[in-house]
């Protein structure tokens, strides 16, 4: 159930990322904002207590930091306008691939 929590939370929190992605490296405002959203989940889902650190949290409960998913979004984003733009049509196949290859970037770095 706690992964279900999470999964509609990151629904609400990521919708619109790939617009606002740019924001999220010039902004503390919105980086705060974003990590109190995920700390509380990952702490929920990982049982911890308040004290423990955003990262620590996110990493026991199995959680990319929303930078990362953010970039990810953002990437796949990009590059599905731009394969519209240029009259390709998108196959379910070349989808998923754009998803695997954007969640390797964003976790890599």
């Amino acid at each position: 159930m706690r992964r279900v929590y999470a999964a509609v939370t990151h629904s609400v929190l990521l919708y619109g990322a790939p617009v606002w992605a740019e924001e999220m490296d010039g902004s503390a405002q919105l980086r705060r904002i974003t990590h109190g959203c995920q700390r509380r989940i990952a702490s929920r889902i990982a049982r911890a207590y308040r004290t423990v650190s955003f990262s620590a949290v996110t990493v026991l409960a199995g959680i990319p930091p929303i930078e990362s998913l953010v970039a990810m979004y953002a990437e796949v984003y990009h590059w599905r306008r731009a394969f519209r733009a240029a009259g390709r049509k998108i196959t379910s196949t070349r989808m998923e691939e754009a998803r695997r290859r954007a969640r390797a970037k964003a976790l890599a770095g």
